[in-house]
């Protein structure tokens, strides 16, 4: 429960808080302050084309920075804290569209070296070598992070891993941007479509198979807020033999309920 108590101390703009925590035995119910919008899969991936359309390309910018900013004070605390299940449905959405990262159920603090033999997942968002090693680092929730970004300005859930990430790689590479762009986004005007392409490009940058070739939380917090910060080309998206099937078979055994994001923690938002 140590991760618990460092979470129910923190405050920070786009962290939904925790006001309190019980545990009776494996069970543990989190109490959160009350959200009154919805989570962001309901505005990009909802069948209500009313909800998708509110969500403009200045909005999603500002959705992707605001998340950003809040994995990196979650990996800059002295005690540094993993969340390990970023994922649209997981981000609230206030009155002013501000992201708060929520569900820390899952959450652990940062060991060097630490390997966790209990695969916490979601199908589409894990990290390649958190799935083939179960090797935890910060650069897990990096990588959930570029997913999650992806998922954003495309509109598109991350389903088939491989194939998705590398779809964005090649839309990227190619200089067809903005065919990756969500169909209910209004085209960016031309002064746009510089963030646009360089939004991908962080995103892309993520989800680097190797965690080495993945940028800090904080390094992504300045590429995003700072049009001059230079940003490297990503490496082209290549799965391996080994890796590629792995991928599909986490994806399947999250989809089929083998696995449980939940360990055991029930969530209660209180206004």
């Amino acid at each position: 429960m140590r991760e618990v108590e460092v979470m129910s101390k923190l405050k920070h703009g786009n962290l939904v808080q925790l006001l309190s925590y019980c545990k009776d035995g494996n069970e543990r119910i989190l109490v959160y302050e009350y959200m009154k919008d919805k989570s962001l899969d309901l505005y990009i991936f909802g069948e209500d084309p009313k909800l998708r359309d509110l969500l403009n390309w200045e909005r999603r910018l500002e959705i992707i920075r605001g998340v950003a900013k809040g994995v990196a004070y979650l990996h800059g605390l002295n005690e540094e804290v993993i969340h390990r299940d970023l994922k649209p449905s997981n981000i609230l959405l206030d009155d002013n569209w501000k992201p708060k990262i929520a569900d820390f159920g899952t959450a652990k603090l940062f060991v060097v070296d630490q390997t966790d033999p209990t695969l916490v997942q979601t199908a589409g968002y894990t990290a390649p070598e958190y799935i083939t090693e179960r090797y935890l680092t910060l650069k897990c929730d990096v990588y959930s992070f570029g997913v999650m970004l992806l998922e954003i300005v495309s509109g598109r859930k991350n389903r088939n891993t491989p194939t998705h990430l590398s779809y964005a790689w090649e839309s990227w590479n190619q200089h067809r941007i903005t065919e990756l762009l969500d169909s209910a986004v209004a085209q960016p005007e031309p002064e746009l479509l510089f963030e646009l392409d360089r939004c991908v490009q962080i995103g892309l940058l993520c989800v680097q198979q190797s965690p080495n070739d993945r940028p800090t939380m904080c390094a992504m917090v300045t590429m995003l807020n700072n049009s001059s910060s230079q940003i490297r080309a990503p490496k082209r998206l290549v799965f391996d033999a080994m890796t590629e099937p792995r991928l599909r078979e986490a994806d399947h055994s999250a989809k089929e309920g083998a696995s449980s994001t939940s360990n055991g923690s029930h969530t209660i938002y209180l206004s």
